[in-house]
Order: structure tokens, then sequence, then C-alpha cells
């Protein structure tokens, strides 16, 4: 696996190839899959999706069905915006080649009385990049992020009750590793044709032998067994594991389990979901890094650690390592795609921190990952394999080098990697509930940002720090003052040249305006209004909605009030710069350029100003263009 040279926290979009060629099933998806056919079936009637329904399905639906099912309603708003544009402007799309700033744009008015508008849009824009809309063209989202609710903050005594608790149940099957390693070797054939004598099924040791040398592990569940009849006497045997405590393990509601029978006994060697379910919830409060990236780990220690290259102490027994994960959602789209995107600092010594978890994972799932290879090498060599063998060892092949690998009652063998893009399993929410936890597994995000902060005297650079965030700067709420600052001046890039081919147009007649407004999807009430002088703001520009600013333009405003804030400069979508405003920005500009004569460089950092002023020379070039 080729590695990127970084420091700690460096993102990136990279997603590792895969390390033998993966067999791909000969028959169909099932029924229940999503199908190209099946999503665009509803929104033939517009053309312009209809002929790019190839390039929009490979580039945004054939990720995973949950991820299909969640993208279906937002298809339907983009067919419902061609539709409008179709019925109620009389404009046609047909290919990419039909379409202009303004009717790009025009999407943004759109969609603003929905809900989760900025989802819709991203989605919208991504439709446009699919089908290879020129980039000038392609607007920017001004709509910030709605969210369902609020990121819970937890606590410092609520992270400290959590942390023991999982401590708790990582102890009892690290405990429970090595009793099976005292057990392996004492135990003996229980059954009475055997010698067994009375009691002897009651014996953990004996039912430990009586899984490993008489029916044999393996990858076979209860029913396949049974119904193989390759065990002679299986069916007894069963039910002399009926009678003999297998390996404990932690019930859902906390207290100490110890399950009898076939299951109890092969968790001795192969873990189930639950067991490394305390391992994952441990890994993610310790380093802040999100559950899809830990659920990709792969094994082997090479893919996930690396040295540290700096000396954190004199005593040669405090060694630490970079841990190495790799990050896909919300990760740099111009990355190099090569190699682990966040490194994590870790002791080597605590059991409880991530390197030494990750170690004992790889030492606990050896078994089960041993017992995959070689059902692997079985199922290849069968010279005609049907569906079932041949999506079992597609499966296998896909997940042998996953390391949070276990096993189930019914599949008999998974990984967390299944779950990396959808909700995750039972077992991680059971547990998160174990702990005194929400089930929502983003709010541990906050949680180590948070107790961080509390525990370096509100140093908000040892929180932006651990956040494992891209940019050097020293905290992480100027990361989101900065990405707001950028997502406003990509948006007033694409309002600036709605502005500027009006400025340019040389057709200052009261008509030919309306014409071109209209022309930019203005109409009605918002037409009139910025045909209104009255309505020209602070900045120079004319407002369309000056009593219904936009999302992210509506601070301090109440309803049916007229706009508050003015950032107009900032890109609001409802401005439209003039010919004639040309005085009023110069005025800005100029108040602009002293304020920032007077403030020192530390206070323009994560500012407005800058940005500001280059937009006001912006437009003041613009009207100098047009003279």
């Amino acid at each position: 696996m080729a590695k990127r040279a970084g420091t700690v926290g460096s993102f990136a979009n990279t997603t590792a190839p895969p390390r033998e060629n993966v067999v791909a099933l000969e028959q169909p998806s099932p029924a229940t899959k999503y199908t190209l056919e099946k999503v665009f079936a509803k929104v033939d009637d517009v053309s312009f999706l209809w002929r790019y329904r190839q390039l929009i399905w490979d580039e945004i639906f054939t990720k995973s069905d949950a991820t299909t099912k969640t993208r279906l309603p937002r298809l339907a708003v983009v067919a419902d915006f061609f539709r409008w544009l179709r019925v109620s402007k009389g404009v046609h799309i047909l290919s990419a080649e039909d379409l202009d700033l303004a009717l790009t744009t025009s999407f943004l008015r759109f969609v603003q009385p929905l809900a989760q508008k900025s989802l819709k849009t991203e989605f919208y824009l991504s439709v446009l990049r699919a089908v290879g809309t020129r980039p000038e063209l392609i607007p920017t989202n001004p709509y910030p992020r709605e969210r369902v609710s609020d990121p819970l903050l937890y606590d410092s005594q609520t992270t400290r009750t959590a942390v023991k608790q999982l401590k708790t149940e990582c102890e009892l099957v690290i405990k429970r590793t090595k009793t099976r390693e005292k057990l392996v070797g004492k135990g003996k054939d229980p059954r009475k044709e055997h010698g067994g004598q009375k009691g002897d099924w009651q014996k953990p040791e004996n039912g430990i032998y009586v899984a490993t040398e008489v029916v044999g592990l393996s990858l076979l569940s209860w029913d396949e067994m049974n119904e193989n009849n390759n065990i002679p006497g299986f069916r007894s045997i069963m039910h002399g594991l009926n009678k003999c405590p297998g390996a404990p393990f932690v019930k859902k509601d906390g207290s100490l389990g110890i399950e009898n029978g076939w299951s109890g006994q092969a968790r001795w060697f192969h873990p189930f979901a639950d067991d490394i379910a305390p391992f994952v919830v441990l890994t993610m409060i310790r380093t802040g890094v999100n559950f899809s990236a830990i659920a990709r780990t792969r094994a082997g220690k090479v893919n996930w650690s690396e040295p540290y290259p700096f000396a954190v102490s004199g005593s040669p027994a405090d060694q630490y390592v970079f841990m190495l994960f790799d990050k896909v959602r919300g990760s740099d789209p111009d990355d190099n795609r090569e190699g682990p995107n966040i490194r994590v600092v870790s002791s080597t010594r605590p059991y409880s921190h991530p390197y030494r978890i990750f170690e004992f994972v790889e030492q606990l799932t050896a078994p089960l990952r041993a017992e995959m290879l070689s059902e692997i090498t079985r199922l290849k060599a069968v010279a005609n394999r049907n569906q079932i063998e041949q999506k079992r060892l597609v499966k296998l092949e896909r997940i042998k080098d996953d390391l949070f690998i276990y096993r189930t009652k019914s599949t008999v063998f998974s990984s967390l990697s299944e779950y990396a893009d959808t909700d995750a399993p039972d077992a991680i929410r059971e547990c998160l509930l174990r702990c005194g936890l929400k089930t929502n597994i983003r709010h541990l995000r906050s949680l180590k940002i948070n107790f961080s902060y509390a525990f370096s005297g509100n140093n908000i650079f040892v929180s932006q720090l651990l956040a494992h965030h891209r940019t050097s700067a020293t905290s992480v709420f100027y990361i989101r003052r900065k990405a707001t600052l950028e997502r406003h001046y990509n948006l007033f890039q694409n309002i600036f040249g709605l502005s500027v081919s009006l400025i340019n147009s040389n057709k200052f007649t009261h008509q030919a305006l309306r014409v071109m407004l209209e022309a930019q999807g203005f109409i009605g009430d918002p037409l009139d209004n910025l045909m209104n002088q009255n309505f020209r703001t602070r900045w120079g520009n004319n407002c369309a909605t000056p009593f219904d600013p936009p999302s992210g333009f509506d601070q301090h405003t109440l309803p049916g009030e007229m706009c508050r804030c003015q950032n107009c400069i900032d890109g609001c979508p409802s401005a439209r710069w003039f010919y004639d405003a040309i005085s009023i920005v110069e005025k800005q500009h100029a108040a602009l350029c002293s304020r920032r004569e007077k403030v020192g460089l530390l206070s323009l950092e994560g500012s407005s100003l800058p940005s500001q002023i280059e937009r006001c020379e912006m437009l003041l070039d613009a009207w100098k263009s047009a003279a």
C-alpha cells in the first residue's frame, strides 16, 4: 500500500485498490436491487435527464442500495425543476449545450422554499458535473447543511463513565482469549462411547475439544452442518454441547452472559459483533475518527500504523506510532488517492489505546480469518460453482483483508466494512447505550474535540490538532468561518457574472433591463423589486427579495421584515448591480480600505474584510471595462 508523506491530520480522498482480482457474480443482481431502468423510469419525460441517464447513473447511483434510496427523492426534485422550466418558462433543456449561467443558477431560487435544500442543491450540482457542464456554469451551493438535530456535547463525567464501561467490556474479551489459550489441549472427548464420564459435558475445556477435534471449526452454520450430514452423531453432539458452558460475553443490558451450545463454543475462537463493538467505540473516542474510516481498516500493521518520527520522552518504554485511516466522506476531491489520509498519534503501551486495540483485534480475528482463507481456497477449487457458492466467494474475497471481521449466527461471517456507508450495526448501537451514550455515532466526533478543549485550558489549537483537520489554522471555529467565507466568495463569482452581463450590456433602458432580468429567472414581484430604486442596498446593488432574504443571508431578520444584515456582497442570489451604482461601490470600497489600514494583520485573520474589498474591486473593474 503506497503511503503518502504528510503531517498529522492531512485529509484527502483515497480508496485502496483491491489486493487481488475479485471474481464477479455470474448471475444478475437480485430483483430487489435498484437498476438504471427502475431509477429513471419516473423521469423519462425529462429529456435532459433521460439523455444523460447512463452518465448520471455511473457517477451518482452505483455506490450502494442505501445510497441510491436516499438520492431518489433528490432526483425527483431535479426532474421537477426541468419540468418547471419547460412548463412555466417555455425553456426546453435537451442537452448540456443548452445551459447558461442564468438557467443553472435559477435552481437556487427554485429549491429555496423546500426542506433540506442544501442536500438537494448538492445533488443538482452533482448532476451538472456528471453530464459535463462547463465549470463556469456550475454555481456554488449557498445553503448551509441543515442538521436534523444539534450535535450532542458530552461532558467529562459522561466521557469517563463511557470509557470505564468500554474498558470493562474489552477486558472481558481479552481475558476470555487468555482463558481459551489455557484450556486448549486440556480437554477430552466427553461422549460416553469415547470414555466420557458423568459431568464431562459441563466442563468448558471439553466443549472446546469437541468444537475443534470432533465437529471442527468452519464457516458453516448449524443448519448447514446438519444438512450436510458429514458429522456422525451430529445431533447427539449438539445436544451434549447444550449442557456445556461456552465463552463469556456481555449481554445487551451490560450483564455477563455465558451461552451454551454450538454458538457458545464458536465464540471462543470467532468473535461476534458484540465482542468487537467496545474496541471500535473506544477507538472512536480515543481518536476522534469517524466510524466509516475505522470500519474500512485493513488487517496488517503496515496498513494501520507507521513509525512516529519524533521523540516524546527519554524513556525507551514510551513508544508512539501513527495510526492510519482512510477518510472518504468529506475528503478533498483533488487528492492523489494514494495511501491513508488521517494520521493519529497513539502510545504503544496502554491496552486501551488505539495501537494496542488494533494489535489485539488482529489476534482476536486471526482464527476466523484463517477459516475465511481456507473457505476461499475450497470454493475456488469447485469447477462449476452454483449461485450461492459464487456469491459466498465474492463476499469472502471482499472482506477477507478487513480488520474488523466477525461471526454471525445467520450468514456465519461478516465485516464492519459492510456498514461503512450505512447505519452502524445493532451491536455498536447497543454498546453505546450500555455506556450511557446516544446511538448516533457521529456524536462521538464532538466528544473528543470538546473533551480536549476543556482539559487543555480551553486551548482551541489543541482541539483543532486532535480533530485531524487539514488546515493549520488555530481554531476549529475559524475553519467553519473560513469555509463560509469561501462559499460566499464562490457564490459571489456567479452573482457577479450575472451582474457584469447587466453592466456590460450597454442597454440602459428600463425595458432592456427587464428583459435581461427575466432571462436570469426573475419574474413578478422579484423583478419589480429589482427595478425599484427604493430597494437599493448599502452595497449599491438592487434586491429582488428585500422582505424575504434567502437562507444564509437572513440573519437577525424576522419573517416579513426587511433584510437587516444586507451582506449582499457575500454573494446573495437576490442581488444585482446595475450600471449606475458605481459611486456607491466606490464609497464602500474606500471605507473598507480605510478600515483595513486601521486594524492589525492578526485582526484580519478569519475576517470577511479582505474578501469584501476584493469583490468591490471586481465590480469596479467591470465598470472600467464597460466604459
